[in-house]
């Protein structure tokens, strides 16, 4: 999973130009990595890796988009500090990265989210869906981005049909 969201960032850097500079994903995985020793040393957490940190400072910095280089750092340390503190029958609730990423969104007032990063390119779409399917079938989680496709397009559907349009727009609608 590391290798292919290293692979994901690398794209991002190199080939599609992303809105982001090679100094702030090293301070997003820098603060990750820092709030899991941390964490790791306060709590006296026995042979905890640091995958989950590694994982979660790459997941910020593909998916968050900022002008600062605060805001990155900060998001993945609320989103390891969140996976120690908010915690049900042994384990936390919350995906990290996506904690990170919502914080930023809903409290900086710095930070957006940008699909359109990606490109229209089908070679790049292409080596996403089949490394993201490869992680989710080894971490046995496709059903989860199954269920997810599901909802997303029924609720397109549906909007079609409430606001009466042609089925062309699902086509636009899933192009962007």
């Amino acid at each position: 999973q590391i290798a292919f969201l290293a692979s994901f960032l690398a794209l991002g850097l190199f080939g599609l130009e992303f809105r982001l500079e090679p100094l702030q994903a090293f301070l997003c995985l820098a603060s990750a990595l820092l709030t899991q020793a941390l964490f790791l040393k306060a709590l006296a957490v026995p042979e905890a890796g640091f995958q989950s940190a590694v994982v979660t400072g790459l997941g910020v910095t593909l998916l968050l988009r900022t002008d600062t280089y605060w805001v990155h750092p900060l998001s993945a340390c609320v989103g390891i500090a969140g996976k120690f503190l908010v915690r049900a029958r042994g384990k936390h609730l919350f995906n990290p990265a996506n904690l990170g990423v919502v914080f930023a969104l809903l409290v900086t007032g710095r930070a957006w989210v940008s699909p359109a990063q990606w490109g229209h390119e089908l070679s790049s779409a292409g080596w996403v869906v089949l490394l993201g399917a490869a992680i989710a079938l080894r971490a046995r989680t496709a059903d989860v981005s199954l269920a997810f496709l599901g909802s997303f397009l029924a609720l397109c559907a549906l909007r079609i049909l409430w606001l009466g349009q042609r089925w062309a727009v699902l086509g636009h609608r899933l192009d962007d």
